[in-house]
């Protein structure tokens, strides 16, 4: 963004539209500057100072971004079974119908006889080694992106700044 002092009250014009070129005047300082408009460019004609590297970085951040996003949605898949199964393991079998009220004392509730203590923690146990392997993920893919999309943009805008 440039300023141009506007000539009718000395204001300064800081619109994104009056970017100059070719036309060389020389300021107040010795440096040249231009008063000719240059063309607007599209948002993917700026990608063209990027180099290859660049392009695959933004598509293994992309990916990076897509992965961290999807793993919310199983986080809640995974919370709900862990919840199902302490249910199921205080209260027995509940059907959805509601053939079997949630107030039933833990006492008279209908008991499984197929499943322990010891089978119900195993459960939990890979419940929970499942939280912490997409906790991992989602770590590891959330710096990737950030630091991908950071690192892009930078190169980016010491490229724009060299022409």
């Amino acid at each position: 963004m440039q300023d141009h002092k506007n000539p009718n009250d000395g204001t300064k014009d800081t619109s994104f539209t009056k970017c100059f070129q070719n036309d060389k005047t020389v300021d107040q300082d010795g440096k040249q500057t231009s008063q000719q408009p240059l063309d607007p460019v599209t948002f993917l004609q700026l990608y063209r100072f990027t180099s290859l590297g660049d392009r695959l970085s933004l598509l293994l951040a992309v990916i990076a971004v897509v992965t961290a996003s999807t793993i919310f949605p199983v986080v809640n898949i995974i919370s709900g079974s862990m919840a199902e199964l302490l249910i199921k393991r205080d209260l027995g079998d509940i059907e959805c119908n509601g053939s079997f009220p949630l107030d039933i004392p833990p006492s008279s509730a209908p008991s499984s006889a197929d499943e322990t203590n010891v089978d119900i923690f195993d459960k939990i146990f890979a419940l929970a080694r499942y939280m912490i392997a997409l906790g991992i993920v989602h770590l590891v893919s959330g710096y990737l992106f950030i630091s991908l999309f950071h690192r892009v943009a930078e190169k980016m805008a010491f490229r724009l700044r060299k022409v």
